[in-house]
């Protein structure tokens, strides 16, 4: 099993006016280095970050030769396009890739080992994905079989339009954290942001 990782890092922080909400300080660190860790410590390989607001702000803190950046030119169009150019990074010998938001920084490395362990049990060709409270969560994992079709999103509707689109062949895993279904996009968002609880997992 083999599975990388794009994290989705290029929005413009539009209801956080005058700040970059990456780079807002949580533990002792900027936000956008929660889920760069977590993907590393699950194993994720190789992690792509896509960028697009503020790209020469945030490339400082991913001097890193295990992080392959990408910068989307046209991030103003919406996460499909952010998706899009973060599928073209990716090694031709992946089973799967994990899709992260950076502004979900309490994602941790547990639920990603989860998620991909499930992928693997599912035999590689199943869409994988979080469920809180009988909610679809994030993040996703999709199987290599998908790689085109995210390719060729656009827009703001992102891997959502292919996970409807193959109902079927979604499988959902049971979690205890809200966290899946939170992103931080106010300022009364990241004030709730105190650490959580890592992310447990409930047996199926």
């Amino acid at each position: 099993m083999n599975i990388g990782a794009i994290i989705l890092a290029a929005g413009s922080s539009q209801r956080l006016p005058g700040q970059n909400k990456l780079l807002l300080p949580l533990k002792g660190q900027p936000m956008i280095m929660h889920s760069l860790s977590a993907a590393r410590t699950a194993g994720l390989h190789p992690v792509v970050t896509v960028l697009g607001y503020e790209a020469q702000t945030l490339l400082p803190l991913l001097n890193d030769p295990q992080i392959i950046v990408v910068t989307n030119d046209g991030w103003v169009n919406g996460m499909g396009s952010s998706i899009s150019a973060g599928i073209t990074a990716l090694p031709a010998a992946l089973s799967g890739v994990a899709i992260l938001l950076a502004d979900m920084p309490l994602i941790g490395a547990p639920l990603l080992e989860r998620l991909a362990a499930e992928f693997s049990r599912q035999g590689l060709d199943k869409i994988i994905a979080p469920c809180y409270n009988k909610q679809r969560g994030n993040p996703v994992i999709f199987p290599r079989k998908y790689f085109d079709e995210l390719l060729a999103l656009d827009g703001e509707t992102g891997g959502r339009k292919i996970i409807l689109r193959h109902e079927t062949e979604v499988v959902l895993v049971s979690v205890t954290d809200s966290a899946v279904l939170k992103d931080c996009d106010t300022r009364a968002d990241y004030s709730a942001l105190d650490g959580g609880t890592g992310n447990t997992l409930e047996a199926e």
